[in-house]
Parts: structure tokens; sequence; C-alpha cells
């Protein structure tokens, strides 16, 4: 997140990384088998440069929720 990439996950829709990819509007997840909806999704971003644009800001923006100070605060 913190180099400003949108995420492109292979997990379960009930999964953590997907509430969080949900969350932060950050990508999409799919399941392993989901080969074609993948490659829709890549297209998608090809064809839409400012939904890419989008993507890439709101993981820019996401990733200021999980630095260093924010991970000492669940630490100590």
């Amino acid at each position: 997140m913190a180099v400003g990439a949108p995420l492109l996950c292979i997990a379960g829709q009930d999964s953590e990384l997907a509430s969080l990819v949900a969350r932060y509007r950050i990508g999409r997840c799919f399941g392993a088998d989901q080969l074609a909806d993948m490659r829709c999704f890549v297209l998608e971003m090809v064809d839409h440069p400012e939904q890419l644009q989008e993507l890439r800001s709101n993981s820019l923006n996401a990733s200021l929720d999980f630095g260093v100070e924010n991970a000492k605060r669940f630490i100590y």
C-alpha cells in the first residue's frame, strides 16, 4: 500500500484481507479459480486509468493507517 499500488488479491471473500481491500477501496479479491475475472480487472485498469489512479490514491491513504506509530499502539 505504501507504494500506492492497487491490490489484486487471491483470497476468500470472507477473509480479513478481503475486508481490508473493500474497506479502503484499494483493489479486488478473487478466488484462485477466477482467472478470467482477474484478467478483466487488469484490463479494466488499463482501459480506465482514472479508476487505476483512484485505487492508487486510496492505497497510499490506507498505508497511513498501518505505519510504525500505529503498530506501536497495538504492541505497547
